[in-house]
């Protein structure tokens, strides 16, 4: 594990950690073979977003953890949003490249079922959901599964005053020989709708 945060710039394959502002850019490895692009890497109505991990090989990890005070008055629903890209492994690669989010509360315990999302590049290719593509950045050979934006809402009014950890993990294939990195967002809202009129 890197324990730095390690930022070379949104190109550089060796950063492990970079911001992304970009309306208009796509992440390369996601692009369609007939040259349509992929995955936005800011997605719509976010400011920004972060990567985390890079297409580099080597079995790299890393893990971004938030410290998220709940205060239900202003910030009762955690938004989320990610998404992923992973390269398909050999048989021999295990674990095979993935992605963990969880969840937890003080006691380092997961807070629910919906606080929690596991992929690698198995469960991805098994995976019927319209949200999984798949592309071939090098070659027919080259094969990259790609989770487009995902967003996950949880209401944490039942944790008012508690202190939560949010925790992202991207991690390469154990063989050292394929790669997988995510995008998130992260932020906040009171839960309230407004501007709402009967009948809307």
């Amino acid at each position: 594990w890197v324990k730095s945060y390690v930022n070379m710039g949104a190109m550089s394959e060796n950063s492990r950690h970079t911001k992304h502002f970009r309306k208009d850019e796509y992440d390369p490895r996601t692009v369609a073979d007939d040259g349509t692009p992929g995955l936005r890497t800011v997605p719509d109505g976010e400011l920004a977003s972060v990567r985390l991990g890079n297409w580099l090989t080597g079995s790299e990890a890393e893990r971004i953890e938030y410290k998220y005070h709940v205060d239900a008055r202003s910030s009762a629903v955690m938004m989320l949003k990610y998404a992923i890209v992973l390269q398909k492994p050999n048989d021999s690669c295990k674990p095979n490249p993935g992605f963990l989010l969880r969840v937890l509360d003080k006691n380092k315990n997961l807070i629910s079922d919906c606080a929690s999302a596991d992929f690698d590049y198995r469960a991805a290719a098994a995976a019927v959901d319209p949200t999984w593509h798949e592309s071939h950045p090098g070659s027919a050979s080259d094969v990259v599964k790609w989770k487009d934006w995902t967003p996950v809402g949880i209401n944490l009014s039942a944790y008012d005053g508690q202190d939560l950890t949010v925790q992202l993990t991207s991690y390469d294939c154990g063989g050292g020989g394929h790669y997988g990195y995510s995008y998130f967002t992260l932020h906040c809202t009171d839960g309230k709708f407004k501007g709402m009129k009967c009948g809307q």
